[in-house]
Order: C-alpha cells, then structure tokens, then sequence
C-alpha cells in the first residue's frame, strides 16, 4: 500500500491535473486465443465518456520499464464494472505481468481522454473496427442503448476469424457486418454508398485506420474520427 501511494503521489506531480484512481482486478476472461477481457471495479465512481480511454498503470513493473499503457473502455459508463478488450499476444514486460494479475489486486487508472466524440450529431453512424479495435464501439453502442440515443448504428468488424463480442453486438447494432480481410473492400464500399451522410468512426490498428480514412475521404466522405490502438508490444 506504501509503495502504491508512493507512484499515485509521483504521477500527480508529474501530471498535476491529473486525478489517480484505483482499479481492483476482478477477472481475466478469455475471449479467444491471446484476446481477453480484463474486468475490473473501481474504488470510488469514475466518470467517463463512452469512446473514451485511459491508462493503466501496473505498479509492479520495475521503474525503469514502461508501466503504463492505453486502453480503450468496453464498458459503458452506466455500467458498474469497468471492462477492457486486451490483445496479449506480444511478450512484452508490462504484457506478462498485466496476464498474472490475480483477483484483488489493484492498477492506477489516470489521463482518461477521448479520441472520438460521442455521440455524434448527426442521426447516422458508422463503426469501423479492426480486430480488437472494436472495444471502444462496445461502450459506445452500449451507451447509446442505455439512453435511447436516437441513431442508427451500422457497425463494420473485418478479423481474421474470431470477432470480439460479436453476439452482443450484433443485438446492439441496426446493422452488425462480420467479415474477413478478404470480403470487407466490398462490405465497406457498399456500405459507404448508402450512407455518404453519416458519421464515420474508425478503430484498429495504425495501417488499418490510415487506409480506411484514406478511402473514405477519396469518397466525399467528411465526418471522420477515428482511435488507434497501439497494442502491448513496448
């Protein structure tokens, strides 16, 4: 406890607008192969914006490695636990003790920031994700179900083979759109043709995000934000 102290009074001296909170581990739930769902409670409520995300300090780690990262919020701030969709497929020092994590155990959440607004203003969105990158439209789509926003969701996930909350999101989304690398050029371009109108949002990887705004720029499309994961590997 001494030493948790210890780096929440260094972090607000080095961020002195920043506010420490403390998150308690309560579950690693595994997903499918190296992507989990980390859950966790907070000691004291935390507001947020849903799209939004934080950073996570694992206080174990030596001082002279990296001990914090960024993750975006799976859950929505209505919901009482706080849940992060973690690729832990690098073997990275903050990676191997973020997977020994053991229930009870406590994390530093702090600079909470925002990418993308939500919501948008206009009635029509389109969610773009990459992988795991669709973490923030879980809290996003979550949100706008637990306030009966007045929008129409259209929500584009391109994986591999797994696709992360699928069943839930395919029951928040007017329109939920699985696909492979191979089919997704022809899922986004018709896509893009019935909704030139709405707001886009894009998450993934830095190449995925680039190459979805690039196209979709070259196609008159303007409302564009977009969140780029930048994964576990430092």
């Amino acid at each position: 406890m001494v030493k948790l102290k210890m780096a929440i009074k260094r972090i607000s001296e080095t961020f002195p607008d920043t506010r420490v909170e403390i998150l308690t581990f309560l579950e690693r739930r595994e997903e499918y192969s190296n992507v989990f769902t980390y859950i966790f409670h907070p000691e004291n409520p935390i507001v947020f914006t849903s799209g939004e995300y934080g950073h996570i300090r694992i206080t174990t780690l030596p001082e002279n490695v990296r001990q914090a990262r960024e993750f975006s919020f799976a859950s929505a701030p209505q919901d009482s636990q706080f849940w992060f969709g973690v690729d832990v497929s690098s073997e990275s020092d903050y990676q191997q003790h973020l997977s020994k994590l053991q229930r009870g155990d406590t994390v530093e959440l702090f600079k909470v920031r925002s990418h993308m607004t939500w919501p948008p203003i206009v009635p029509e969105v389109v969610m773009i994700a990459g992988g795991v990158g669709v973490t923030p439209f879980r809290s996003m789509l979550r949100d706008a179900r637990a306030r009966s926003l007045k929008l129409s969701t259209t929500l584009i996930h391109v994986a591999r083979s797994e696709f992360l909350y699928r069943e839930e999101l395919d029951t928040l989304s007017d329109e939920y759109i699985s696909t492979e690398r191979g089919g997704f050029s022809d899922e986004l371009k018709n896509v893009m043709q019935k909704k030139p109108n709405a707001h886009y949002y894009i998450a993934g990887s830095p190449d995925f995000v680039t190459v979805i705004q690039t196209e979709l720029e070259e196609k008159g499309i303007i409302r564009i934000e977009s969140d780029i994961f930048k994964g576990l590997h430092e």
